[in-house]
């Protein structure tokens, strides 16, 4: 009956002995095996096999509970909760008499993925490939109709001091990666569904990172770009009016969307449309064959892209109240180097050469519509064969839309989150800070108010120094040969993988790709990294808000996650810890270094004063009092953040295979005799002093007067230069 309830409300669960051959049937092409196997497992201690009778014992007890959890599933189905009572007596009776002698059938299916997939470095030589065509073809990164537009759009000026691009679908980077060379006042951004293989170095106005267009795009603040760009990229996204409003906004006033698609179709020599469906069909071609299913499976999938066709008129239909002006045009790209014209001739040759490729690509595609692999696998033979053969003359039609938003449009509310035009730093984006009472934040949430300009980061970077020196390296020497072996490459872990939450100025983070360097390393933070540093290859870093963003990562994607000063902009604990939980491997370890905002006395007691009058009252003390009660008002969540360990135990035995703590004390002064606690304190004054102007805007968003505020940052400053009062942070 419960198997029935279950299906009435999930149809699929029909299909739940039928695991094996679902997976079967997505063919060889995305799984490289498939196998499994059923067994039987007794329910109840009565087998004579010691294991099968101490699993058959567990699995009653688990029986019996089940009857219980499935309860309000079997009143939802219909049966009535007297019955559901009777029926659980009964079954405890049963199973606890052990008379009656039951088995369930359990079925065992396991899938390996394919190693070489689509997104993969080979297909993003592809898109490099297809990139220089589209190039040549244009005479250029954007079209000649709107040169003058784009690079007004991008020059600095008193108005523009920070020129911003968006790549929506970068693919490979090459388009990104060409615009910041050729406007290295400009910050370009590119987003893509995987990481790029980047084939050339990436400049360093370009940082790239992985968002679904889809969904993630409000990350970015309204007004954020001058340029927005979009290349064969449109087959992916549910929605194209969503993605013209969202783009829309995020545009600045008078400034310019550039789509280049293309339709799955085919033409002839003479640029009409090939029609024929059969071998025997004059003007048959396999290419058109393989580009209709194409056309078919991608429809079928995403229903939007019946529109492909239709983009200028969507864009023209969101009226004039929002673009000055939509304007397009078409033009065909030859498959194959049968032009006359040589910048057609090579154009052609490269795309050839792209589909001849592509043919691969394409091909869970294919097979998801309905075709065999066998099909799938003539059918690009066939292709393949055609255009080497260079018998047949053929061209894709590619449609170019470039809108401009209309420049009367008002200019984001001082109050609304807008560009920072006064950043000297270029890789520090504008477009994800704010100003915020005199200071630049986030603008992604007010859950943590710091700044995160370059000062801040050199903050961070004294503060990364002083904790590495009181743990003796960059984690501690508790955990170093646990980290270490969880590190190393092995058949069973090939890339080992880490990542940093709340990676500040990624110091830690580029340290750690230096001292693991088999190892990827991707740090997260609300803002641009101001890495002091030149970054490794094997580290990469994201803008991402980690109290929303962490679906983005596959469960079982790290090996260690690191965790430093932080909680206070986390919103859910618990959630944070199960997203960890989830994304860690098996056997990998989570990193949490936290501080309370209170400080202690030279003997290490809490420090209690509240005024200047009372004993042992410092001015440090009272800052942290009031940033702290600043926090806990913004966050009710950072009040656990002494609880840390206590958390993650309440939920050991089903999560944690074991969770450890302990604490430490650091000097804020160079007045500990011990060298090493010398050298901390002194980077720890340096970073208290300058973290009085990065908690500011947090201070005053909570009430305290600029003047308060000032003043008690000046007091701390006297105070702590001064050295004479020996405090601690915990």
């Amino acid at each position: 009956t419960l198997g029935e309830a279950i299906k009435s409300r999930n149809p699929s669960f029909a299909d739940v002995e039928k695991v094996h051959d679902l997976l079967s049937a997505m063919s060889a092409d995305l799984w490289e095996r498939v196998s499994g196997y059923t067994f039987f497992f007794p329910v109840g201690p009565w087998v004579t096999d010691p294991i099968e009778r101490q699993a058959g014992d567990l699995m009653r007890t688990s029986v019996i509970r089940i009857v219980i959890a499935g309860g309000p599933t079997l009143i939802s189905f219909g049966v009535a909760p007297k019955e559901v009572d009777y029926w659980a007596e009964q079954v405890e009776a049963e199973l606890m008499g052990g008379k009656v002698r039951q088995y369930i059938k359990f079925y065992q299916s396991w899938a390996v993925k394919k190693a070489v997939r689509t997104g993969d470095a080979e297909e993003h030589a592809r898109l490099d490939a297809q990139h220089i065509a589209f190039t040549l073809m244009l005479r250029g990164l954007f079209p000649e109709q709107v040169r003058s537009m784009v690079e007004a759009s991008l020059q600095t000026s008193g108005d523009n001091l920070h020129p911003a691009i968006l790549d929506i679908g970068t693919g490979s980077g090459a388009w990104a990666i060409e615009m910041t060379r050729q406007y290295p006042n400009a910050d370009v951004v590119g987003l893509d569904l995987v990481p790029v293989n980047a084939g050339s170095q990436r400049p360093s106005n370009c940082r790239f990172e992985i968002c679904d267009a889809n969904e993630g795009l409000d990350r970015y603040p309204s007004a954020s770009f001058n340029v927005v760009h979009i290349r064969l990229t449109l087959q992916g996204v549910k929605d194209y009016h969503e993605l013209f409003e969202q783009i829309h906004r995020m545009l600045r006033p008078g400034e310019v969307l550039l789509v280049l698609e293309v339709a799955f179709a085919l033409f002839d020599a003479n640029k009409e449309l090939i029609r024929a469906e059969n071998p025997d069909d004059p003007g048959f071609t396999w290419y058109h064959r393989l580009a209709s299913i194409l056309n078919e499976a991608t429809k079928a999938r995403n229903h939007s892209f019946v529109d492909i066709e239709r983009v200028q008129e969507l864009l023209s239909e969101m009226g004039g109240d929002l673009w000055e002006s939509v304007s397009g045009f078409t033009f065909f790209m030859p498959v194959g180097p049968w032009p006359t014209d040589p910048i057609e001739r090579q154009a052609g040759e490269l795309i050839r050469d792209i589909v001849i490729r592509g043919a691969v690509s394409v091909r869970p595609a294919l097979i998801s519509s309905g075709m065999t692999p066998e099909e799938a696998d003539h059918c690009a033979q066939e292709v393949q064969a055609e255009l080497k053969g260079g018998k047949v003359l053929q061209c894709l039609k590619i449609f170019m839309s470039t809108p401009s938003f209309k420049p009367t449009m008002p200019q984001p509310a001082p109050s609304q989150i807008s560009e920072v035009r006064d950043e000297p730093n270029p890789q520090l984006n504008h477009t994800v800070l704010r100003e915020l009472h005199g200071g630049k934040v986030n603008a992604l949430t007010d859950a943590y108010l710091l700044t995160g300009d370059a000062e801040e980061h050199a903050r961070l970077d004294a503060q990364h120094t002083a904790v590495c020196l009181m743990l003796g390296g960059l984690f501690p020497e508790q955990v170093r040969s646990m980290v270490e072996a969880l590190l190393q490459t092995s058949s069973d872990n090939p890339n080992p993988a880490i990542l940093d939450v709340g990676t500040g100025s990624g110091a830690w983070a580029i340290e750690m790709a230096r001292q693991f360097p088999n190892a990827d390393v991707v740090g997260l933070d609300l803002v641009p990294v101001n890495a002091g540093s030149q970054r490794p290859s094997n580290c990469r870093f994201e803008i991402c808000d980690a109290n929303e963003g962490l679906d983005r990562y596959p469960s079982g994607s790290f090996n260690v996650v690191h965790i430093r000063l932080m909680l206070q902009g986390v919103k859910d604990y618990h959630k944070l810890f199960d997203q960890i939980h989830r994304m860690l491997r098996p056997g990998g370890v989570l990193l949490v270094l936290e501080a309370a905002f209170a400080v202690f006395d030279v003997n290490r007691e809490l420090i209690r004063a509240e005024t200047p009058y009372d004993p042992g009252f410092t001015w440090y003390h009272r800052l942290t009092a009031m940033f702290n009660k600043a926090t806990k008002a913004r966050n009710p969540s950072f009040a656990d953040v002494e609880r840390v360990d206590k958390l993650l135990l309440e939920v050991e035995n089903e999560s944690w295979e074991n969770v450890s703590v302990f604490s430490f004390f650091m000097p804020v002064g160079p007045w500990a005799p011990d060298p090493v606690e010398r050298q901390t304190g002194d980077l720890m004054r340096s970073s208290v002093l300058q973290a009085t102007v990065s908690i500011r805007p947090a201070l005053i968003s909570f009430g305290i007067s600029p003047q308060e505020a000032n003043d008690c940052a000046e007091e701390v400053a006297v105070e702590l230069k001064e050295g004479k009062v020996q405090q601690y942070l915990k």
